[in-house]
């Protein structure tokens, strides 16, 4: 599966009566055949680029973000159909499809695995994908399972969908990685009673 970019430098030369809608430097998918409708109806990379030319009118103006969006659905599609699995398939082949891409991205060979948050990526961004294939109602499965959650911030309580395929990041927190002596004696000190620069507690023995 190619991938090219539009350009309209040249349209007043291709016999168009007005300039094409479609933005310049759209990543474009394409067969090895370069055809995009055959007997069976309009090709996987039809309707994956019907999705990317809407990707500016649903929050997506970027160039560079509207690439990796493509790329994203292109690598999960050529991987699901390497395995006889369709873009659009039934759920369950998309789960069993989906559970084989995510064990890939983790455990596969080095230079194909994932950082969690690069695969948190990709999921949100095929979540989008059949998000709208649904309401387009090209397909009625989605490999997704959702569950519903509450996010508060400050006095505001939301409810929200959390996509049950992201993997679980580590939360900011503090470490450790050398304590110096001095640090290392202070920490001693205050576990034994001491208070530091002052005398020993009222409630501890003196050594």
């Amino acid at each position: 599966m190619l991938m090219a970019f539009f350009s309209s430098a040249t349209w007043e030369s291709w016999g168009l009566s007005s300039q094409p809608v479609i933005p310049d430097r759209m990543p474009i998918l394409l067969d090895d055949d370069l055809i995009f409708e055959d007997s069976a109806g309009p090709r996987v990379t039809t309707v994956i680029n019907r999705w990317a030319q809407e990707l500016p009118a649903n929050g997506c103006p970027a160039p560079n973000s509207r690439e990796t969006y493509v790329r994203v659905v292109r690598d999960g599609t050529l991987f699901l159909a390497d395995r006889g699995i369709q873009l659009f398939s039934s759920r369950n082949e998309l789960r069993h499809g989906l559970s084989t891409y995510a064990v890939h991205r983790a455990c596969g060979p080095l230079k194909e695995r994932f950082a969690a948050s690069t695969w948190n990526q990709h999921m949100s961004i095929l979540s989008l994908f059949y998000g709208w294939a649904e309401g387009e109602e090209l397909t009625t499965a989605v490999p997704f399972t959702y569950k519903q959650a509450v996010t508060a911030y400050g006095d505001q309580v939301r409810p929200q969908s959390v996509n049950l395929s992201k993997r679980g990041m580590p939360k900011p927190h503090v470490t450790m990685g050398s304590v110096r002596d001095g640090a290392s004696r202070g920490a001693r000190w205050s576990l034994s009673g001491l208070a530091l620069g002052h005398s020993w507690d009222r409630g501890c023995a003196s050594p």
